[in-house]
């Protein structure tokens, strides 16, 4: 198990065994009285829950005690992690924790409640054209942040392939006006925070939703040249 990056040994504990779930489903489907069929509506995904047993060791009591301490306030903030034999990586936060002594000089036992969601390695793609196109290997709609740099004075810019009505998935498209000639315009549909040169700039973009990707091949379009365009995803698992 590495959390941020770091190895759970440096908190004096071993990964011992991870009970994973799929994340959580609700749905509002219902079958009305006096109606032929049932109204049936699409799944809204929540979050995974996994239970991670640890291992943690220790010269004292002591010492055991205060490893486990260091390990919970890691968790204590969302924190990207990896667990042994899982491919993807998990943006998760602890729930709940408890603690059993299985030996009060040698080791103890941790069992950590976490929740969050699953992500592949990071996409990057890079494009000077008008039209995009991409895969995303994920099976959820997966946030995207998109950086526009025009090499071309004041204009405005149609962008479509991004943004879909909820229910009927109809594109809607991002319009954004008054782009500046070598400023970085920055859609990151992770935050929802729009800014070009690191100064909000949702004023002048006209958008429906975050900017996403569906699961599959994707293709984007832009009504203008002479962009420079950087898009970055991680995509999303059920």
């Amino acid at each position: 198990m590495i959390i941020n990056g770091r190895e759970i040994t440096y908190y004096g504990a071993k990964e011992w065994n991870v009970t994973p779930s799929f994340s959580s489903v609700s749905n509002g489907s219902q079958w009305l009285a006096g109606t032929a069929a049932p109204l049936l509506l699409n799944s809204e995904i929540g979050m995974k829950k996994f239970k991670v047993s640890v291992m943690l060791e220790g010269k004292s009591r002591s010492e055991i005690w205060k490893n486990a301490e260091r390990l919970i306030a890691a968790l204590l903030k969302p924190a990207e992690i990896q667990f042994r034999n899982f491919e993807n990586f998990f943006c998760m936060v602890l729930m709940n924790a408890s603690y059993a002594e299985l030996s009060l000089k040698k080791f103890h036992k941790a069992t950590l409640d976490l929740a969050g969601y699953e992500y592949g390695r990071e996409v990057v793609v890079e494009n000077t054209g008008t039209r995009i196109s991409t895969e995303n290997t994920g099976n959820l709609p997966t946030p995207v942040i998109l950086a526009i740099t025009p090499t071309i004075g004041k204009v405005s810019l149609t962008i479509t392939g991004l943004v879909r009505d909820r229910y009927t998935l109809e594109d809607k498209p991002i319009k954004i006006s008054n782009l500046t000639d070598g400023k970085t315009i920055i859609l990151d549909g992770e935050s929802g925070i729009i800014t070009e040169d690191g100064v909000n700039k949702i004023g002048d973009v006209d958008i429906w939703g975050l900017p996403t990707l569906q699961p599959g091949y994707n293709i984007i379009q832009m009504n203008q040249s002479g962009m420079e365009v950087e898009m970055r995803y991680k995509p999303r698992f059920v």
